[in-house]
């Protein structure tokens, strides 16, 4: 699976003979670093980012490409005192 960006839309490329699909919204995870992209037919792709500016990056590019809607903050836990 190929995720690449084309006027504006994440596309999936499968190499499996499947239509291409788009992400449709993505779930971030700030304290994981992560961005769970989730295509047009509910395949999900998970984006793990090791740095904080590659996290930053991705984030960003999510927020430039996406509407605001489609994008998705999981809720931070903090621990209790």
């Amino acid at each position: 699976m190929i995720l690449s960006c084309y006027n504006g839309i994440f596309w999936l490329h499968h190499s499996m003979g499947k239509e291409d699909e788009y992400i449709s919204r993505v779930v971030v995870n700030v304290q994981k670093r992560t961005v769970n992209c989730i295509s047009s037919d509910g395949d999900e792709k998970l984006v793990e980012c090791k740095k904080p500016q590659e996290f930053v990056n991705v984030l960003e590019f999510c927020k430039t490409v996406l509407d605001p809607e489609d994008v998705f903050f999981e809720e931070i836990k903090v621990a209790a005192e």
